[in-house]
């Protein structure tokens, strides 16, 4: 009786040590041409901030594939503040900063450092925007600046954040809070100008919406003044690149943002974004933004009722002591319509 051939233990051996061998070479041929897309945890790669990967704002107009290796995102505590004042167009200048690729904010104020101070930092980074470590993030709550508890509580949390602060003309910032009450009302509830700034104790009310100076000094008692910058909202609105690239210096960035990246709109009658320009994707995000037309949202720039001489007068001149003070603090004058020709030697 034969016994059974034994079967060849090399002719199967080999065949699967070259198919191994040739699986391992395609891996590292792989490796080699991916080196520069990096490989994120899943909770990374699924964050609505980076979806999809094109529109992540560093990577915009960089080949995905090419260059050096790509930084994996994580979410950052602010290194600059956005700490005043209210009614004096910090969303739109939060806006406008966020359009520059190295900077990224998120959209609503967090107040952490006033009433969410007991939620803890983590809970603060966790509404953070992701970013690269590149980047610098903003975060804007315009009452910091309000609060001296609030000062010494960012001073504790990072003694060398860069604070920005933005003023405005108290004549448009009190005609701006009268619009801002009045679209919270029924139209047939709503006031005159008029009765409603007399329905307040006059020279208090207007003091406190008119002086800024003694709530900088307060600020500047906490921290040095070369940490801060102010700008004003009018300037902001008459040339929005100029004061961006104040910020790009303040801050130390690149300069990134050039007079393309926004256009005036006849119809608003101020600066939008501009939504044919590459960076315009980096804002889509922002729900203070129409992605339509690029411009803020109907509840910011809201129309500004007109004034009574003898009321301009009276606040102009109620005001002025104010507006004096706040240039000789900063050594810097604005152009504010009404009071330029009373303010001499200002600065």
């Amino acid at each position: 009786m034969s016994s059974a051939k034994k079967p060849n233990v090399s002719v199967i051996i080999v065949p699967l040590f070259l198919i191994t061998l040739v699986f391992f070479g395609f891996l590292y041929h792989v490796y080699l041409n991916d080196a520069a897309v990096p490989i994120l945890p899943y909770y990374e790669l699924t964050q609505d901030n980076c979806t999809p990967y094109s529109l992540c704002k560093e990577n915009i107009g960089i080949p995905q594939r090419s260059g050096p290796v790509l930084e994996a995102k994580a979410r950052r505590l602010p290194r600059a503040l956005i700490i005043g004042f209210n009614k004096c167009g910090s969303a739109a200048w939060r806006s406008f900063l966020s359009i520059h690729p190295d900077i990224v904010s998120p959209t609503l104020e967090l107040r952490f450092f006033t009433e969410n101070h007991k939620l803890g930092l983590e809970w603060y980074r966790s509404q953070m925007p992701l970013s690269t470590s590149n980047q610098i993030t903003i975060e804007k709550t315009p009452r910091y600046i309000r609060s001296v508890e609030s000062l010494r509580r960012i001073y504790e949390f990072n003694p060398d954040v860069k604070l920005l602060v933005i003023v405005r003309n108290p004549v448009s910032r009190l005609q701006s809070e009268y619009a801002h009450e009045m679209a919270k009302l029924p139209e047939t509830s709503n006031i005159s100008f008029t009765d409603w700034i007399y329905r307040n104790p006059f020279e208090g009310f207007v003091t406190y919406w008119s002086d800024y100076a003694s709530t900088i000094r307060r600020a500047f008692s906490v921290f040095p003044h070369h940490q801060f910058l102010v700008v004003s909202e009018e300037d902001l609105e008459k040339d929005p690149v100029s004061v961006v690239k104040q910020a790009e210096m303040f801050l130390k960035l690149r300069p990134a943002v050039t007079n393309d990246v926004f256009v005036f709109n006849e119809t608003k009658g101020f600066y939008c974004f501009n939504t044919s320009h590459p960076f315009f994707p980096s804002v889509l995000e922002n729900h203070e933004v129409d992605v339509m037309s690029g411009c803020m949202i109907e509840t910011k720039g809201r129309d500004h009722p007109s004034l009574d001489a003898n009321l301009l007068h009276r606040i102009v001149n109620t005001s002025l002591p104010y507006v004096r003070d706040l240039f000789r603090l900063i050594h810097k004058q604005f152009d504010w319509k009404y009071y330029n020709k009373y303010i001499q030697e200002a600065c």
